[in-house]
């Protein structure tokens, strides 16, 4: 009997199911790493606007001129700032920052003008304003802020499940 070239239908079988589970093993992983790579994607998106947001904050605040009348409560602050301008000298800026519970809402006006030009910034979750003062240990904040001549050296943005939020530092005067 002459001897048979190729492969049994046994042996085509195994095979065949061979290469189907190591095609299901690999689809698998790639669904997961798509779903994990849209996951990171979609996060991003929504914390790159926060993001800007609280670093306008974080500008405005450290150079915000404490001698002009900084007033301050739990869901809105209003002070006087130097808004950088390019090159040239930066522009004094009246501006409101108003915590909403879908956003953070940013009035700005320069002297002289009337009109105060609105921002509306990122869908954050409503956040909570604290204020410290200069030579008051770090575990000490105020709920509101009131003072003609003086500024907060420190101000808290604390998330509404109370954790640790964001804390801003002023470097001018």
């Amino acid at each position: 009997m002459p001897a048979k070239a190729g492969f049994s239908l046994v042996e085509l079988l195994i095979a065949t199911s061979i290469v189907l589970v190591i095609g299901g093993i690999a689809g698998a992983l790639l669904m997961q790493s798509f779903t994990l790579w849209e996951h990171g994607l979609s996060r991003t998106r929504r914390w790159v606007p926060a993001d800007a947001a609280l670093t306008l904050l974080a500008r405005d605040f450290a150079s915000s001129v404490g001698a002009m009348g900084w007033t301050g409560t739990p869901t809105r602050c209003q002070f006087w700032t130097l808004e950088p301008r390019g090159t040239a000298a930066a522009n004094l800026t009246a501006v409101d920052y108003e915590m909403l519970p879908d956003g953070i809402v940013r009035r700005a006006s320069r002297p002289g003008t009337t009109s105060l030009g609105e921002q509306r910034l990122a869908p954050v979750a409503a956040t909570r304003l604290r204020y410290g003062a200069a030579g008051e240990p770090p575990d000490v904040w105020r709920e509101e802020w009131s003072s003609p001549t003086n500024a907060p050296a420190r101000l808290l943005l604390q998330p509404p499940d109370g954790g640790d939020g964001h804390l801003l530092l002023r470097r001018t005067p």
